[in-house]
């Protein structure tokens, strides 16, 4: 005798016949799909199928030719920005080749990733190399990323581009005190309060351990007791210095049909070889790389004083006398220091910075050196209606106001003539009281920025033109980072309100 189906059972039974089709349509449709080349759109916005070229964004640790969507960790290091070329694109897989070899890789999906193929594609591959953004990090970080490995002390974005982003089902979230990494058994990175890799966990000690020749020390303070200045380092690995612009014509500087500027005019000092102080290694070869630039760039007079000629007595001569006769209310006077700055604390309270000329006395700093409220007192004698100081020595006491930010996009010619007609007397400098102005390879870290700030790494609307403001908002992090919170510049404004500018080429 047959039974009767419950109207209940009927209708489960219907719903699993509709959903039985419903899979069997999506096999379908993601079998066709799987038939056509599936698209990366790249951070840069780039769309990326087969056929394109590529190249890598982080560094890629292959495992026999193998790679796979949660970044396992393997044997042989792709180094970021290689260049490849995309062979087969999919839903679950990608090949490639690296260009000039003919073996091909596979990367690979695997479903702990968390996230579409697609998507995390393009955290690994891309249209445009970071070749800036490595650029501007540590020598520390720099090493590591060429190593492939994690070092104590480098940052976050040290070790993604070092070591790929860790698999995301075991560290959700960048911010994580600890990133997980897998490989032949597990890696963790930990970080400290401020970012930086605090110890390495399956990995040897020794081996995590960064060299001690990374970093050069500018020493900005006099000898201590022992008469001794603190060691100084050689890098083994240094990041390449920034490139001069070829213009070798003056230029006329414009905003529309105004001219910003009648001319511009700079003094640059640099000095290593003090009769009191501890001898330096690259402020005058920094000093000559700023002058060389400014001429580059087309301006108009750049006056140089080295070593033995910066005397306290012609540095206020230079500033005080001779600068007010080759400047009037329409220039633009630049005044860059490279040297030994020192911070006196008063009786009162607060802080007074100095400059120190190559015939400074350690033992009477007031006397022999240039403080910042002479250096304030003398921007006051140039009839330049914009004055800029870039000082390449730490110290404090500056009472500065920060200047005004950028509006973003816009043609920048009204702007540009508006904050330009309001005379300024602003300022950068290396650090603050206390800190070293560091050396790479015979060169200051602050001035590399510097130069490439003004060259138009600062331009952050990309409107052509760079201010004051934006070079202290460009500086400022990437020597902080650079050098591992050791050195912090100080930027802001000393007299007037309006801004100074700079349009690079």
């Amino acid at each position: 005798m047959g039974t009767t189906q419950h109207p209940i059972d009927r209708q489960v039974a219907r719903l699993r016949r509709l959903q039985r089709a419903a899979l069997a349509v999506c096999a379908i449709a993601t079998l066709a799909l799987g038939c056509r080349s599936m698209v990366i759109v790249d951070n840069s916005g780039n769309r990326l199928t087969v056929g394109s070229t590529a190249v890598t964004l982080v560094n890629l640790h292959a495992s026999k030719k193998t790679l796979s969507s949660v970044n396992r960790q393997g044997d042989e290091l792709i180094r970021v920005c290689t260049q490849v070329q995309i062979t087969e694109l999919g839903s679950k897989r990608m090949s490639f080749k690296i260009t000039g070899s003919p073996q091909p890789y596979s990367f690979r999906y695997h479903k702990a990733a968390s996230e579409p193929f697609a998507k995390n594609l393009a955290r690994y591959f891309g249209s445009r190399c970071p070749k800036e953004q490595i650029a501007s990090m540590s020598p520390l970080d720099q090493y590591g990323i060429e190593q492939g490995r994690p070092y104590i002390g480098m940052t976050r974005q040290g070790i993604i581009l070092a070591m790929g982003y860790p698999p995301k089902h075991r560290t959700p979230s960048l911010a994580a005190n600890s990133w997980r990494y897998w490989g032949r058994k597990a890696t963790f990175v930990k970080f400290d309060a401020q970012g930086l890799v605090q110890y390495v966990q399956g990995m040897d000690a020794a081996s995590v351990k960064p060299p001690a020749n990374l970093a050069l020390a500018r020493n900005d303070s006099p000898p201590d007791a022992y008469g001794e200045p603190e060691p100084s380092y050689t890098p083994s690995y240094t990041p390449p210095p920034p490139q001069a612009s070829r213009r070798r014509k003056p230029v006329t500087i414009q905003a529309g049909d105004g001219r910003l500027y009648s001319k511009r005019v700079a003094v640059v000092i640099g000095i290593n070889e003090y009769k009191h102080w501890p001898s330096l290694t690259g402020a005058s070869n920094d000093g000559r790389r700023v002058a060389q630039f400014l001429r580059d760039e087309g301006w108009d007079e750049v006056i140089e004083i080295y070593d033995d000629e910066a005397t306290r007595r012609r540095m206020l001569k230079m500033l005080g006398t001779e600068l007010p006769r080759i400047t009037d209310d329409q220039t633009l006077a630049m005044i860059y220091f490279a040297g030994h700055g020192q911070t006196e604390t008063l009786p009162g309270g607060g802080k007074r910075g100095y400059l120190i000329p190559v015939d400074g006395d350690t033992d009477d700093v007031f006397s022999t050196a240039i403080s910042m409220d002479t250096v304030r007192d003398l921007s006051k004698r140039t009839p330049a209606k914009h004055v800029y100081y870039a000082i390449d020595a730490c110290y404090s006491g500056l009472a500065l106001t920060r200047g005004i930010t950028r509006p973003g996009g816009g043609p920048p010619d009204v702007y540009l003539q508006k904050i330009t007609s309001v005379p300024a007397v602003q300022i950068i400098t290396a650090g603050a009281d206390g800190e070293q102005a560091i050396e790479i390879g015979g060169q200051g870290l602050f001035t590399s920025y510097l130069l490439r700030a003004m060259q138009g790494e600062a331009d952050f609307n990309h409107d052509g033109a760079v201010t004051a403001s934006e070079i202290g908002a460009y500086v400022r992090p990437q020597v902080t980072n650079a050098s591992r919170n050791r050195q912090t510049p100080q930027f802001g404004t000393m007299e007037g309100t309006g801004e100074i500018v700079f349009m690079p080429r």
